[in-house]
């Protein structure tokens, strides 16, 4: 996927889970076959190496990583799908950005409202969206100066 002037050019969006723990097995991972026409996961990434190469051979996800640092310098991610825990959430957040990438993260961004800064972190258009799967939500975007699709 690639945003050009005129937005979303319609390639697949390229996603690099970040965190493949109890969230992501129990609420993302099972469902995500469900964007196979809008995105598709390249890559994944957790603090434990083994249970990361567990996640992706079970998925069938192409690249495995140990530490979310690893995934942010793949060139074919697009997009992260934040799912550590939510102390981790600014830390991750704040180093996609810089990394050029866009950002969806689980609630909450950041422990307190000091550190829910993400928008200070990317020099570049990037988006970031935070929802929570547990409950009903709408998600909320905020707009750092590019485009991003979402249907």
């Amino acid at each position: 996927m690639r945003i050009g002037p005129n937005g979303f050019d319609g390639r697949r969006i390229r996603l690099g889970i970040i965190g493949v723990g109890d969230v992501a097995h129990r609420d993302y991972l099972p469902e995500i076959h469900r964007l196979a026409d809008l995105a598709e996961v390249v890559a994944v990434a957790g603090r434990s190496g083994a249970r990361a190469k567990a996640t992706a051979e079970r998925y069938g996800f192409p690249v495995w990583h140990c530490g979310y640092q690893a995934l942010l310098e793949v060139d074919e991610v697009d997009a992260v799908v934040n799912l550590t825990p939510w102390p981790m959430h600014a830390e991750v957040v704040a180093a996609a950005l810089r990394a050029g990438k866009h950002v969806y993260s689980e609630k909450p961004l950041a422990p307190s409202a000091a550190l829910h800064s993400p928008e200070r972190a990317a020099d570049g258009p990037r988006r970031v969206s935070d929802s929570c799967a547990h409950r009903p939500a709408r998600p909320r975007y905020v707009d750092l100066g590019g485009k991003f699709p979402h249907p």
